[in-house]
């Protein structure tokens, strides 16, 4: 059986990027699960809010607004 490395291990700083028409914002934040490229993460924001995201690499996270 095959296992995807986490590249984003919990605990780590990462940095969230959203973007939207004509706008990109990025935020730090501390990963709270681990995650490999493409999957989707738990991630406390500096001002204690907890979003999902997912990773683009081991410092990075695309937050997915709706």
């Amino acid at each position: 059986m095959l296992r995807t490395q986490n590249l984003l291990p919990a605990g780590a700083p990462v940095k969230v990027l959203a973007r939207g028409p004509g706008y990109a914002v990025t935020a730090a934040g501390q990963a709270l699960s681990a995650g490999a490229p493409g999957q989707t993460v738990r991630v406390r924001m500096d001002n204690g809010r907890i979003v999902n995201a997912v990773v683009r690499d081991g410092s990075s996270a695309d937050l997915a607004l709706e």
